[in-house]
This record gives C-alpha cells, sequence and structure tokens, in this order.
C-alpha cells in the first residue's frame, strides 16, 4: 500500500517547478496539493502535485479553487513571473539579539561583517527597539543569490540554486545536496547563520562551531566561541590584501 507521505524527491522537484513558492499568490511558507485528491488516485505524481501556500490550499480543497484553476497557476506559477522569492523574520528587542556566525557572537554590535567600507551583514535598532538584519550572500562567481534588507529577505531564481525551503523564522537555501549556502534561523533571541559567504574569492564559512576564514593572506583563519558585545564592528576583511581585523580582540 502507498503511503500518504510523499517522497522528498517529489516534494523537492515541486518546489523547484513552482520556484519556491505557492503557485498562487508566492508565499514561500508552503504545502502540498493533490490536485485529484489522494482518496481517488492513492499515488504520487509530480504532475498531479502542486505547492500552494496553507490560504490558498484551503481555497482548493473546499473547491473554492478549481481543477482547472489551479493546473493553469501550476504551469505558470506566480514567482517564475517576478524572478525572486520573499518574505520576512520577526526579531526582537535588539539589545538583547544575540546573533551567531558558527564559533562567533555578537550582540550590540552593528557592523558584524564588513568587506571594506561595504556590510555584508549587520544589525541596527529600529524605531520600536526591534533588531533589523540586513545581510548579502554572494555565491563563488560573485552573484547575489540572497540579500535581506531590514528583516525582509529575498531569494533570486536566476541563480544557481538547487533548493529553498522556510517556514516560520527558518530560510535554508542549498545550491547542491550537500552544498548549504545559507541556513538562517531565528530562535526567541538568537538568530544562527550557517553556511558560505564569498566576497570575491574570499570564503567566510560559518560552521556549526566555528567560524573559518579563508582570504588571499589568511588561508584559514578559525575563530571558536568568540564574542564580541558592544563594539562598533565586528569583523573587517581588507578588500586590497585579504587580510583581516576583528575589533573588540
Amino acid at each position: 500500500m502507498v503511503s500518504r507521505e510523499i517522497p522528498a524527491s517529489i516534494k523537492r522537484s515541486v518546489r523547484r517547478k513552482s520556484f519556491w513558492g505557492c503557485c498562487k499568490c508566492g508565499n514561500p511558507i508552503i504545502e502540498y496539493h493533490h490536485i485529484i485528491p489522494w482518496s481517488i488516485v492513492h499515488e504520487h505524481t509530480e504532475d498531479n502535485i502542486v505547492a500552494l501556500c496553507p490560504r490558498c490550499h484551503h481555497e482548493a480543497t473546499c473547491g473554492h479553487l478549481n481543477e482547472q484553476m489551479v493546473r493553469r497557476i501550476k504551469r505558470n506559477p506566480y514567482n517564475k513571473k517576478v524572478r525572486y522569492v520573499q518574505e520576512n523574520f520577526l526579531l526582537r528587542d535588539y539589545d538583547r539579539t544575540i546573533l551567531k556566525l558558527g564559533g562567533a557572537y555578537f550582540q550590540n554590535v552593528p557592523h558584524i561583517l564588513t568587506y571594506g567600507d561595504f556590510d555584508l551583514i549587520s544589525l541596527r535598532k529600529g524605531e520600536d527597539n526591534e533588531a533589523l538584519l540586513s545581510a548579502k550572500f554572494y555565491d563563488k562567481r560573485n552573484w547575489l543569490v540572497a540579500e535581506i534588507i531590514d528583516n525582509e529577505w529575498k531569494t533570486y531564481i536566476d541563480t544557481d540554486v538547487w533548493d529553498i525551503q522556510y517556514s516560520p523564522g527558518h530560510l535554508k537555501i542549498n545550491q547542491s545536496q550537500r552544498s548549504i549556502l545559507l541556513d538562517l534561523q531565528v530562535n526567541d533571541q538568537a538568530v544562527t547563520i550557517s553556511g558560505v559567504i564569498y566576497m570575491k574569492g574570499n570564503a567566510l564559512r560559518m560552521l556549526k562551531n566555528d567560524l573559518v576564514i579563508n582570504t588571499s593572506t589568511v588561508k584559514k583563519a578559525v575563530l571558536s566561541n568568540v564574542k564580541l558585545i558592544g563594539a562598533n564592528k565586528g569583523i573587517i576583511v581588507d578588500p586590497n590584501n585579504g587580510s583581516v581585523r576583528i575589533f573588540g580582540m
């Protein structure tokens, strides 16, 4: 008997063909809808499954979106037209927010990672004391794959993205099955970023417990259990010579 659980490979293919969002509205929080109901077909096929957000899924389930409508939006998904996927993170009190990059922790540090005078990761205080995160994530070819501007994240689908998965407070972007560009999680007052940031040939790898920096002059600098609190700047990479400076240490 076929399980009601949709195989992971089919889910990933459906996500990709829907451009990682609800086919109707683009929302990256998605569910998987059988166009012809499971109770009739008792099988999982890509042709019969569409990615929809919870609201649009309910509209399809109750018949507000009929089969013809669903198949039409499946053929021309929303994010294919706009060429990106987007949503917002919700962060709380700036003064208490801790941002973790691998083995480095930052609190009350506005300019967390800079490349020369250019902020790659920053965190500022909003009008209501909320934390506002901004960041840019480039690949090896210096293409901007994803960016965050004051907690609104956007991933561009014209880049080499293999998969995007999002649930409230958790964004994961893969460039291959085993290559994670970005894994960002918001949990209470903590923001944890894993993955890799490329800076014109320089790489900063955010592992579980280590922050590994490789530049033209620094072949491998490993930061573990480093805490920076109250500094104006955190890590600065010099674009001229690849040297790395860590403030507050």
